[in-house]
C-alpha cells in the first residue's frame, strides 16, 4: 500500500466509521436562507450546511489524498417550464435540467453513488449539481449524513434593513448535529443565554415586587463538617475516604458512552496515544491527591489545548523558512504527521520549535519578530 493510502491504518474500521459520521465543526459549517418566501417581519429562516472542501477534508484525513476517487457523469433534460423571478417579477419560462451523478470509490470500504440537479438557465447550475451528487454520495458512507437528516430543521435569525442575516453560533443546532469536541462549548453557550434571560425575567419581576427574599439554602452539607465529639484523625481518614470516591466516581465517568463518544471526537487531530496519556497522567495526579476539581473538565481541557497548538502549528507552517521545515522537527520525535505524536508533552515541545523558527523567519523578511 502506498504512503498516501495508508493513513487509514492508524485508525480501525470501526473507528473510521465513527470519525466518518462526527458533525463537521464549526468552522466549516455555512448557513443558507430557505428562500424569500421564507423571510417575513425581519426575520429568515435558515439551515445549516458544510462546503464540499470540508467535506474533502475529512476523506483526506481518513484515507490520504491517494485512498478515495470521486467520478462525474451527467446529462440534461430539456424543455422544462419554470418560475423564474426577473427584473423582481416572476414570470414563466422554458429551460432545462443539469442531472449529476457522482460516484465515489473508497479503498476498503466501497464504492457509493448519487445524484444532484441544477437548472440549465443557472450560470452555477453545473457546480451546484456536482456538489450536491458530491455530498449525496459521501452521506451514503455516513460522512454529513447527519446534515441530510437536519433537512427538515430550521432556525430564524434576524434580517437587517439590506436583507442581510446574522449568522447564528452553532450552538443553535441540536446536540447530535454539534462536533463532540465543541459540544461543552455549546451547551455553556446556551447556559449563558439561559441565565441572562432569567436575570431579565428576575429583574422585570423585582421591579414590580419587593426585593429582600433570601435565597433557598441546600440540604447538602460541607464537606469539611466534623460531626460533634468525632476526633480529628477521624475526621482525616474520613476526608481521605470521601476523596478516594470522589475520584472513583470522575474516573468512572471517563468510562462511560457519553465521555467516550466526546473523546472519540478528537482522533481527527489527535492521535490514540495522546488522548491515551493526557487521561492516564491526569487520572494518576488525581488518584495522588496532586490535583482536585473535575477529572473529566480537566482531560478535554487539555485535549482541546492540543487541538488549539495543532491549529497553531498548522497557520505558522506556510510560513517557515520551506516545507521541509515541519517534517524534519517531527522526524525527530518519530512521527509523519502532528496526527502522529504520542504525547501532550511531545506536541508542546513541535509547538515551541516551531514558534521559535516562525518567529525567526518573520524576522528576517520583515526585520521585526512578529507580534
Amino acid at each position: 500500500m502506498s504512503s498516501d493510502t495508508a493513513s487509514n491504518q492508524k485508525h480501525t474500521t470501526e473507528e473510521i466509521t465513527t470519525l466518518l459520521e462526527l458533525p463537521f465543526r464549526a468552522a466549516e459549517i455555512a448557513w443558507r436562507v430557505l428562500g424569500d418566501g421564507e423571510r417575513a417581519e425581519g426575520e429568515a429562516r435558515i439551515i445549516p450546511y458544510a462546503y464540499r472542501s470540508a467535506y474533502m477534508r475529512r476523506l483526506d484525513t481518513l484515507f490520504g489524498p491517494g485512498g478515495w476517487t470521486q467520478s462525474f457523469s451527467m446529462t440534461t433534460v430539456s424543455n422544462i417550464q419554470r418560475s423564474k423571478k426577473v427584473n423582481k417579477a416572476y414570470a414563466m419560462i422554458t429551460t432545462g435540467k443539469i442531472l449529476v451523478t457522482s460516484t465515489i470509490t473508497i479503498e476498503g470500504f466501497g464504492t457509493r453513488s448519487s445524484t444532484g440537479e441544477g437548472w440549465a438557465d443557472d450560470e452555477n447550475g453545473t457546480t451546484r449539481a456536482q456538489a450536491q451528487a458530491f455530498r449525496r454520495a459521501c452521506a451514503e458512507f455516513g460522512l454529513g449524513r447527519y446534515l441530510r437528516e437536519l433537512e427538515g430543521w430550521s432556525c430564524k435569525v434576524p434580517v437587517n434593513g439590506k436583507g442581510y442575516f446574522k449568522r447564528p453560533h452553532f450552538s443553535v443546532l441540536p446536540d447530535c448535529a454539534i462536533h463532540p469536541a465543541e459540544l461543552v462549548e455549546a451547551q455553556g453557550v446556551r447556559a449563558r443565554v439561559a441565565k441572562s434571560s432569567r436575570k431579565t425575567a428576575a429583574s422585570a419581576s423585582a421591579a414590580s415586587s419587593a426585593s429582600g427574599i433570601q435565597p433557598e439554602r441546600t440540604a447538602q452539607s460541607s464537606p469539611q463538617a466534623v460531626a460533634p465529639g468525632t476526633q480529628e484523625s477521624g475526621a482525616s481518614k474520613n476526608a481521605s475516604a470521601t476523596q478516594a470516591d470522589v475520584f472513583e466516581a470522575q474516573f468512572a465517568l471517563l468510562q462511560t458512552p457519553e465521555v467516550k463518544q466526546r473523546l472519540a471526537g478528537y482522533l481527527d487531530q489527535l492521535s490514540k496515544p495522546l488522548i491515551t496519556s493526557v487521561m492516564t497522567g491526569l487520572s494518576d495526579l488525581y488518584a495522588n491527591g496532586r490535583m482536585t476539581g473535575n477529572l473529566v473538565n480537566d482531560v478535554f481541557f487539555n485535549l482541546d489545548k492540543a487541538v488549539e497548538l495543532i491549529d497553531g502549528i498548522n497557520n505558522m507552517e506556510p510560513m517557515l523558512p520551506n516545507d521541509n521545515t515541519l517534517p524534519s522537527i517531527l522526524h525527530s520525535y518519530s512521527a509523519k504527521a502532528l496526527s502522529d505524536l504520542q504525547t501532550l508533552g511531545d506536541l508542546k515541545a513541535v509547538s515551541r520549535s516551531v514558534t521559535t523558527i516562525y518567529l525567526a523567519e518573520q524576522e528576517r523578511q520583515h526585520g521585526t519578530a512578529a507580534a
